[in-house]
This record gives C-alpha cells, structure tokens and sequence, in this order.
C-alpha cells in the first residue's frame, strides 16, 4: 500500500475503490518516513487541528504513539486552533482517539496544550517578511513589513509532528502542510494578513488552487521556524473514511505527485479549467475523443470544467471516486447534474 513520492519529500499510501486506508498502512507510511530512532530522547510536539477540521486523526495519532511514544523524552499534543475557542481535555481526548481511560492511563504523560493567539506571553517572534518580499510574494499586491509570531512553546521541543487533512481552503487554496503553523499556532499579524490577502485575490482564483500568493506566504513563514518538522497529511473522503495519507515535509504536502509531471501541469485561476487558460489550444493538439474529470470540488470546479467540455462536444467520463467535496449533499447533486443534465457518464 505505501509507495514512494520523491524519496527526499517524503512517501504516501493510497486506499483502492471500497477501502479505507488501514492502521497497518499507516504504520508502513510512518516507517517509511524516517527510522523511529531519530526521535530517540527528543521531545517531540504533535500539532493537530480542532473539532472543525473532519479526519481520522486519532488513527495516526496512535499509530505515531505506537512507534515512537517509549523512545522520545516527551510526546505531547498542541491543537491549532488559530482563532478558534480552545477545547476542553474531553474534546481533544475525542480529538486524538482516545478514551479517558486510557487519557489517564496509556496517555497520562501526554500534555494537551490549546494555543492562544491573542496571548502576547504565549508568542514570540521569529522574524519579519520584509515588504519587499511580500511584494514578490503578493505578485505586486501588497508591500508592507510581516512580522511573524508563533506559539513560544514550539521551541521547547526538538521535533513537530503536524497530522491533519487536506481540503480545498477559500483563503490558502488547500490546507495542509504549513497552513498548520500559520495561522493555525501564530499571533495576530500574519494571520490578519493571511485572511487580508486571500479576499484580496479573490476566492475563484484561490480554492482548490495550490500555488497561491496565501500559500507562498505561509510557506516563507514556515521557513523561519527551525525546528525540525514532519507533516503527515490525510486526503478524507466525504463519509470520513480515509481515501491516503503523506508523510513528508510541510512544503511537499499539497499533492507531490505533481512535481513528476513537469510541462503537464496547466495552471488555473477560476472554477473552470477552459476559463483564460492553454486547456483548450492543447486539447485541440491532442485531439482526444474523451475527457476524463477528476478533482475537488465536484460541485464547483468538477461541475464547470465538466460543463465547459461539454459544450464543446467532448465526451466526458467522471469516476465518482476520484472527485469530492466536503458537503455529501452538494456532491450528490453535481454528479446527478452532471450525468442527467450535461450528459456525462460516471464510472466507479
């Protein structure tokens, strides 16, 4: 089941039509990874996302407990909240998986820490995106000095673990990876400007998009905190099952694979893939008889790419299970759309 990106990036496991990847699979990505002695005697932070974020964190949690949970000096948990309301010790124990039997038990050395981004004594400041960086960042849009700040107890630690989903995101593009950091652990600035900017470029040009100026600058962020990080990111799909999960750097999070495609990769700022991009020049090049339509959302991106092929007499195949959406009743109408109404034809 686990299968290598770029062996310097990181490795990923992939669940077949019907299955859910499995706690040995996740075990074989964690091995993978990286030899469980290098947290030997490290005191290591796991970063996991609140109740508004739908995964099976708790799977990894354990299966990282498991393989490393008696070597490391210490492992606790912090929760991202960014500006959301902090969790009780109930809700994280629901969080991670876990009984409060076995919170008191099996976990009882494990700390629960809720980060508090309105706290000036709970954040230090690592650096500063200079304007001139954010101009570059920003493709022109903005030029002002960043400053950057993080939860201070980051660096109590010797490793971050960053366990999480990957979504379609209106502000970032997708989550994952270093958005976990910022603004999910960070002070008042950057996050300001991360929501400042993403309403800035507009939500057509950012969901579902991966290079976005929001992300570059998250990135340049994550790039000033020193601690040694692993992400390890879950693709869900819409019952919660768990369709894969990487593991590998925060900047590899957001679909690896791509990196092996390069010339191939047709770049997009609006819900249609036709829309002002070399789709269609390089189709008509091609000349297929068939389109084959993958992605997320299916109800937004999915739906107008199908639609605009459609209207140019392309026969359109789409898998049901290689599309998805976080709202189970919006993904059953586009496909039911887009079967009975625009003619396309879904396959398992």
């Amino acid at each position: 089941m686990a299968r290598s990106t770029d062996p310097s990036q990181g490795v990923s496991a992939v669940a077949a039509d019907g299955v859910a990847v499995s706690a040995d699979d996740v075990a074989r990505v964690l091995d993978a990874a990286g030899p469980a002695d290098r947290f030997r005697d490290k005191r290591v932070l796991v970063i996991v996302p609140d109740g508004t974020r739908t995964a099976p964190v708790g799977l990894v949690f354990h299966g990282l407990y498991d393989r490393i949970g008696t070597i490391a000096r210490r492992l606790d948990v912090m929760v991202a909240l960014g500006t959301h309301q902090p969790m009780s010790e109930e809700a994280i124990c629901a969080r991670l998986g876990m009984s409060l039997d076995e919170r008191h038990g099996r976990f009882r050395e494990v700390a629960f820490i809720n980060h508090e981004w309105n706290n000036p004594q709970a954040l230090t400041q690592v650096g500063t995106i200079t304007r001139d960086d954010v101009h570059a960042l920003t493709d022109g849009r903005f030029a002002i000095d960043v400053p950057i700040e993080v939860n201070r107890r980051l660096f109590d630690y010797d490793e971050l673990v960053i366990i999480g989903p990957v979504f379609p995101h209106e502000v970032v593009g997708f989550s994952g990876g270093n958005k976990y950091l910022f603004p999910g652990v960070s002070g008042p600035a950057i996050l300001n400007f991360f929501h400042w900017l993403g309403a800035v470029v507009t939500n057509p040009m950012i969901i579902g998009s991966k290079w976005t100026p929001v992300r570059k600058v998250v990135d340049a962020a994550g790039a000033m905190v020193p601690v040694p990080k692993t992400c390890i990111c879950l693709v869900v799909r819409p019952d919660t099952t768990l369709a894969g999960i990487f593991a590998g750097t925060p900047e590899a999070a957001v679909i690896p694979e791509l990196a092996g495609y390069p010339g191939e990769v047709i770049p997009k700022k609006r819900y249609s893939a036709f829309y002002n991009t070399p789709l269609e020049a390089r189709l008509k090049n091609l000349r297929p008889k068939k389109l084959v339509i993958c992605g997320v959302l299916t109800n937004i991106c999915v739906l107008h790419t199908t639609a605009d092929a459609r209207n140019r007499d392309y026969e359109v195949e789409i898998p049901v299970n290689c599309v998805a959406s976080p709202d189970e009743a919006a993904y059953r109408s586009a496909l039911e759309h887009m079967e009975k109404v625009l003619g396309a034809k879904l396959t398992e």
